[in-house]
């Protein structure tokens, strides 16, 4: 993908990642942020914004358990 990131953007059909890269993304999300995306947070996520959105959400949810 060349080109600036707009939270817009369709992780499939904008950026062209398939389900391997789906799968890799999501694991380096988790690891990077310190979350855990379920399988009801992967059906939400099409977009940039969405993974952004969930991002955070998740690491709320992870700071007000501690």
């Amino acid at each position: 993908y060349a080109g600036e990131l707009e939270p817009s953007a369709r992780l499939v059909e904008d950026l062209g990642l398939d389900s391997l890269r789906l799968l890799t993304l999501a694991a380096e999300v988790e690891n990077r942020f310190q979350i855990r995306l379920n399988p009801e947070d992967d059906a939400a996520i099409a977009t940039v914004g969405d993974l952004a959105r969930a991002i955070v959400a998740k690491a709320g949810e992870s700071a007000g358990a501690g």
